[in-house]
This record gives structure tokens, sequence and C-alpha cells, in this order.
């Protein structure tokens, strides 16, 4: 396998620097000894010109929402995988004792 040099560091699996730090989009980013890059995971809003109206909460498939006084979100960052907000649909499917034949 050949290694090139990428100019994009944004991904934790390419490698980078050792020592170096850098932001990608609204989160930290930092290159270990050994070359690795690991970033925060924070969920960026798609434009940094992006406000929320204050004061308004909203849900981020399973993080809570805030928007404060000054229009910026701030969410929670629970992982969500598997998240199923809503309750799973009714199965019918117990018997009354005369159709199991007690």
């Amino acid at each position: 396998s050949s290694s090139s040099s990428s100019s994009s560091s944004s991904s934790s699996e390419e490698s980078c620097v050792p020592g170096t730090t850098w932001m990608d989009e609204c989160n930290y980013c930092h290159c270990s000894n050994t070359g690795i890059a690991g970033c925060t995971r924070m969920q960026c809003l798609p434009d940094e010109t992006s406000k929320c109206v204050p004061g308004t909460t909203w849900m981020d498939d399973c993080n809570s929402c805030f928007c404060s006084d000054s229009g910026n979100a701030a969410c929670t960052q629970i992982g969500c995988e598997h998240y199923d907000p809503l309750p799973a649909p009714r199965v019918n499917n117990h018997r009354t004792r005369a159709q199991i034949g007690l």
C-alpha cells in the first residue's frame, strides 16, 4: 500500500502531523504522537451564521437541544444508535383461555 499526504485531515481515520491541532467545522481536532487524528464529535449547525429562535427547544434524533438568548444552539451529545422515540406498535399476541383450550 502506498502512503499519500493529504491536506484534508477532518476524518479521524486519516493520518496527520503529530502534535498539530485544527478545527473541523465546529469541532476541535488533535493529532496524536502516532499520527492519528481525534476530533470532538459535536453536531455543527449547517452554517455558522445560522441562528435559532431564542428560548426554543427541540429534539435532534435522541438529543435534546435548546436555543440560548443569543440565538446559539446547544444540544446533548448522546449516542443515538438504534434510537426509537415512539413506542413499538401494540401487537395482539395474547389469547383467551378458551382459545388455548383451558
